[in-house]
């Protein structure tokens, strides 16, 4: 009969269910009762109640009946037609089962007791999963920890965290410009999780978290969980074994848009787009000439035959023509005072006077502004940072 059974509810959409069928009943169910519970002055109508709700004994009687069905659908055709049987089963099932779960269901009571244990369950999920690096003071308590912990999820996730540290510790080992870092004293090093790792004896500890790992997985395979022995030997790959990756060269990264996108996200994570900013500034200053040798090579000569050059000879002629019967007009001209004169060659040379401020002033605009977008990126550098934020995630030492 229960095999009768999971293989009906096996058939039921779930999400139909749910989703669907549930919400309309509740939906329902508190349109009438916000009905029911309206002020006398508002028309309030009955509640209505399912009629084997009107007395206890209408209750059991509906409830056999829900018993006497479910016998007739579950039980094998030789039991179901045995009329003693069913009777027998039918009370069984009405005062044992059924009732007592309509009595848990409609206690609002219990449903709170099971939601408070589901969010406690969770909470202490959640604590679990929050534990990266603090799980013991030393190296000897961390393994001490593993060897003693009956939580087969909880070691999972420990072994995944010490993979992870393991590829870390490998990646950041690997790169040639950390290993001269590593070599300086007495600086005091920006709180991030490379420069912790590269303060350690990088050989001696990736050793240590190769020991926990396989202490980790034995203590797994002794409570009944994966082994990821077998698993390695054969060759298939984990799920949720953590991948490494191939290391990009710096230089690549910043040549490539594509990968400098990338890394422009991860330095506005750790507040310090400033650099990155400041780089592609000095970048473009740079590829100046390169620039200006381009369009005097490509765009100079065509622009030479263009109709734009041609309105340009045009208009300068013009203005040259102009200036000479200006010049002519004021020979000839015997009347005019010679403090006009005066006054319009002063006007003139307070006007270049003017301009050559103005580009002077522009100039050294640009310039300030390099020198505090230099400056600001100075004083945000790892190295140079008094005010950064410790990590407060703590390893155990090694």
């Amino acid at each position: 009969m229960i095999g009768q059974l999971r293989s009906r509810l096996a058939d039921i959409d779930l999400v139909n269910v749910v989703c669907y069928d549930t919400i309309r009943i509740l939906h329902t169910h508190f349109t009438d009762l916000k009905a029911a519970s309206a002020r006398p002055e508002e028309c309030a109508r009955p509640y209505p109640l399912h009629p084997c709700l009107v007395s206890p004994d209408s209750e059991l009687a509906f409830l056999r009946c829900v018993a006497r069905i479910l016998l007739l659908c579950l039980l094998p055709q030789k039991d179901a037609r045995s009329h003693p049987l069913r009777c027998c089963l039918t009370e069984v099932i009405t005062t044992k089962v059924l009732k007592p779960l309509v009595e848990v269901l409609s206690d609002p009571d219990s449903i709170n007791r099971m939601l408070l244990s589901q969010l406690e369950q969770r909470e202490q999920q959640a604590e679990q999963q929050k534990k990266a690096y603090t799980y013991a003071a030393s190296y000897e308590d961390f393994i001490k920890l593993i060897s003693t912990s009956a939580d087969v999820n909880f070691l999972k996730q420990l072994r995944y965290q010490i993979v992870v540290e393991i590829i870390h510790a490998t990646t950041i080992s690997s790169l040639p410009q950390l290993k001269k870092q590593k070599e300086r004293k007495g600086k005091e090093s920006a709180a991030m999780k490379a420069d912790l790792l590269r303060a350690r004896d990088m050989k001696r500890y990736i050793n240590q978290l190769t020991v926990a790992k396989k202490q980790c997985e034995k203590r797994i395979r002794l409570l009944g969980g994966p082994n990821y022995e077998n698993n390695e030997e054969g060759g298939t790959d984990d799920s949720d074994e953590p991948q490494s990756q191939k290391i990009l060269q710096f230089d690549d990264i910043m040549c490539n848009p594509g990968y400098r996108e990338h890394f422009r996200v991860y330095m506005e994570r750790v507040d310090k787009r400033a650099l990155i900013s400041f780089w592609e500034l000095v970048e473009m200053l740079k590829t100046a000439n390169k620039v200006a040798e381009t369009m005097r090579e490509r765009y100079y000569p065509s622009f030479l035959v263009s109709d734009l050059y041609d309105k340009l000879i045009r208009r300068d002629e013009q203005h040259s023509q102009s200036q000479c019967s200006t010049e002519e007009k004021e020979e000839g001209c015997q009347g005019l005072d010679a403090g006009e004169a005066v006054g319009d060659e002063g006007s003139k040379g307070i006007n270049e006077q003017a301009s050559y401020a103005a580009t002077k002033l522009r100039q050294l605009y640009d310039k300030l502004e390099y020198k505090r977008q230099a400056l600001g990126s100075i004083q945000n550098a790892p190295n140079l940072t008094k005010g950064n934020k410790k990590i407060r995630s703590k390893k155990f030492t090694a």
